[in-house]
């Protein structure tokens, strides 16, 4: 047995209408004993799903078809599905995180202070102009400086998404408070969403006064 839990020979076979290989597995897990005949595409998406959960492809697809074992399902055809279900999750996921840097490049490009702070009020990217605030009013004495700065806003974070989610697109007002070991400025910020979609990044900027 291979160390993926595999038994039987992996070489691709010809299909017989000239469309894509096949490639022949068998898998086995203790009393557990299953085979499967799936075209290499669907196999190296499976290969990486396992890997991406840190299990052995074997147990990955135990996982998936043992439940339905006994029934009339197929269960070639639910690997398949699997597969293109994993790679439209996965591409999703890109495509959000893609989208929100694009986002906030451009919210830091703003000439007003502007910070963006996680959902667990983690202060994760800020731009010049806060850097230059911070230094200016809460005395931090370099960038590692403000990037060490805890920044709290009157308004809990995971209440202020929670009205910032409701209506997409939305801005409040709220106070702040910026702590260094030196000192401690107070002021107010307009904050949003950084994606509206998305309910893990607050995008603020400082109000001048």
């Amino acid at each position: 047995m291979s160390a993926d839990g595999s038994t039987a020979d992996r070489s691709a076979l010809p299909a017989g209408d000239g469309g894509p290989a096949m490639r022949f597995r068998i898998f086995k897990r203790g009393p557990w004993r299953r085979a499967f005949r799936l075209e290499d595409a669907y196999w190296e998406v499976l290969e990486q799903a396992a890997q991406e959960t840190g299990v052995k492809i074997a147990d990955y697809v135990k996982a998936l078809v043992e439940p339905l074992d006994g029934s009339d399902a197929n269960l070639s055809s639910l690997l398949r599905v699997h597969a293109l279900q994993w790679i439209g999750a996965r591409a999703e996921k890109l495509a959000q995180g893609q989208d929100a840097r694009e986002i906030l490049h451009a919210a830091l490009a703003a000439p007003l202070p502007c910070f963006v702070i996680s959902a667990s009020r983690a202060l994760v990217n800020f731009n010049g102009e806060f850097s230059a605030y911070v230094v200016g009013r809460a005395q931090a004495a370099s960038e590692d400086d403000v990037s060490k700065a805890r920044l709290s806003l009157d308004v809990p974070v995971d209440k202020l998404i929670e009205l910032l989610a409701a209506q997409p697109g939305r801005a409040v007002l709220c106070g702040f408070t910026i702590r260094t070991s030196m000192a401690i400025a107070t002021g107010r910020a307009k904050v949003t969403l950084a994606q509206p979609s998305r309910r893990d990044l607050v995008v603020g900027y400082i109000l001048p006064g």
